[in-house]
């Protein structure tokens, strides 16, 4: 009982024990494969059982990226255009010397597809370039191990091609090897591992060599017998004895005066003149400002790299930094980095900032304008207005040493709501208590003096002479100091209303003449 529950993971321990095993040795194989086979095409050699028509024509089909308009079709390899049609030759003859070297893999020579178990690729590029400098080949970043991306050489036009350089060019052999795993259970969820590796190395100048050879007789006769023929000098040393006389002709060579003429030599400190490159300034490059156009209906981010030095330089590394849309955009990728028509990498990145460094030369020419363009990989409906060109920030350094950088200003809709706290400017609004200070305008109650105008509706009771007292209606004429009642134009003050009620009781005093009528009577 205990022995089958042990068994199921002795087995698996076994069987990672044995995979692990090959995949290391997988791995060394392809080493192996990837030095050996730089070593061959490094040399320039080639197979010539290669060179013949049925393999050449394809140099003189226009629709191949081969195609090169100077084939000859000469199935010799040394036509009017033998370079071309030895570079072709030298491409497969490359991977036939990779051949002998592809032991102990389990290859499965029918996978043509990257996701396919046992699939294995060798990859041949160089960084060729053509009489004006410009860089004819590219190969995306070297593919990581057990990673996604695999190795591809682009032409200009962005064909996938392959090219084993010219002399002094460097050539890189890439392969690409899909293990397949055995451990049961493992092997249904991880049923392969990605291995990659690659080597490096400088074309030798076999060209020259080559055309240096057939003329080797006339070439060789020329220097070698020259100096034997000064050694007949010593046979006629005796006569040497009378060249004594030329020897003092060595005055002449006294005449290494001048030889201080070499103080012009001295100009050669004129050659300091390089130092000029100084016009190297860091303030000769610049960058541009970030446009959101689109590609394909994808989102593409472009800025341009402007030069106003007299001199080349290239591309080191860059930082491209999009946190702002990394947060408005989570579910966005960053596809690849373009240099104009070449792709600096196509390694998919799910976050900001992205990360490339040099994987080949990539020049910026003096006195021109390159473009960087930054691609995504999903198509986004918001674009460009879900944030602005300038939340994008970018860091180029340059092989000169000049670091170039935009700043990325930071965007979040949200920060703009703070602006409410201006809404705090309604304290002021209790600036209106002050209006309380119009209660102060009970001060008309004061106006209420005017009820002293009674004392006057008292001067009647002297006058006996009832006859006089119309004239009390007169005293309406104070009345008139109900022209106080103006001052009712406070009327939201109510104290106001007394003296109306006062001037009522001045109506009860007119009983008084009714008194008057009664002393007769007595």
């Amino acid at each position: 009982m205990e022995f089958a529950l042990a068994l199921p993971i002795l087995l698996i321990m076994i069987f990672g024990i044995i995979d692990f095993a090959l995949l290391f040795q997988a791995w060394l194989s392809i080493e192996n494969v990837a030095r050996q086979t730089v070593r061959y095409a490094v040399t320039g050699e080639y197979n010539t059982a290669y060179c013949n028509n049925t393999y050449l024509s394809v140099l003189g089909d226009s629709s191949s990226p081969y195609y090169d308009s100077n084939y000859d079709n000469v199935p010799d390899c040394l036509g009017d255009s033998y370079q071309a049609e030895q570079d072709y030759v030298r491409l497969q003859s490359i991977h036939d010397a990779s051949q002998q070297w592809q032991v102990a893999l389990f290859k499965d020579n029918s996978a043509v597809s990257n996701t396919a178990k046992g699939y294995f690729h060798l990859t041949i590029c160089s960084d060729h370039k053509d009489t004006s400098g410009t860089q004819l080949f590219t190969f995306k970043p070297l593919p990581v191990m057990a990673g996604p991306a695999y190795a591809k050489c682009l032409d200009s036009n962005g064909n996938s091609v392959e090219n084993a350089g010219d002399p002094g060019d460097s050539v890189v052999i890439i392969v690409d090897f899909n293990h397949p795993l055995i451990t049961p259970f493992l092997s249904q969820v991880w049923p392969m591992v990605h291995l990659v590796s690659y080597r490096e190395g400088v074309v030798e100048t076999f060209r020259t060599s080559r055309s240096i050879a057939q003329p080797a007789d006339v070439l060789g006769n020329t220097p070698t017998p020259r100096p034997p023929t000064a050694t007949f000098t010593p046979s006629s040393t005796a006569t040497a004895t009378d060249t004594d006389t030329p020897t003092n002709t060595s005055t002449p060579s006294k005449t290494s005066t001048p030889t201080a003429t070499s103080t012009p030599s001295s100009t050669p400190t004129k050659t300091n003149t390089p130092t000029a490159t100084p016009t190297f300034a860091c303030s000769q490059f610049s960058l541009g400002t970030f446009s959101q156009t689109t590609s394909g209906g994808k989102p593409r981010v472009n800025i341009n790299i402007n030069s106003a030095s007299g001199q080349d330089t290239d591309l080191s590394s860059l930082i491209f930094t999009w946190t702002s849309y990394d947060g408005a955009n989570p579910g966005q990728t960053l596809n690849d980095i373009m240099f104009n028509s070449s792709t600096l990498t196509g390694t998919d990145d799910i976050n900001s900032p992205s990360n490339w460094t040099a994987g080949g030369v990539y020049t910026i020419n003096g006195g021109t304008s390159d473009t960087l363009r930054f691609d995504f990989l999903t198509a986004d409906a918001a674009w460009s207005g879900i944030v602005p060109a300038n939340s994008f920030g970018l860091s180029v350094t340059l092989s000169n040493g000049c670091v170039l950088n935009v700043a990325a200003v930071p965007f979040n809709t949200p920060t703009p709501s703070k602006t409410s706290t201006p809404t705090l400017t309604f304290t002021p609004s209790r600036t209106p208590t002050i209006t309380n200070t119009p209660t102060k305008t009970a001060t008309p109650t004061k106006t209420a003096t005017p009820t002293t105008t009674f004392t006057p509706s008292r001067t009647p009771t002297p006058s006996n002479t009832p006859t006089k007292t119309s004239t009390p209606t007169a005293s309406n004429t104070a009345t008139r100091t109900s022209t106080p009642t103006k001052t009712s134009t406070p009327t939201p003050v109510t104290p106001s209303k007394t003296p109306t009620q006062i001037i009522i009781p001045s109506k009860t005093n007119t009983p008084l003449p009714t008194r008057t009528p009664v002393t007769p009577i007595g």
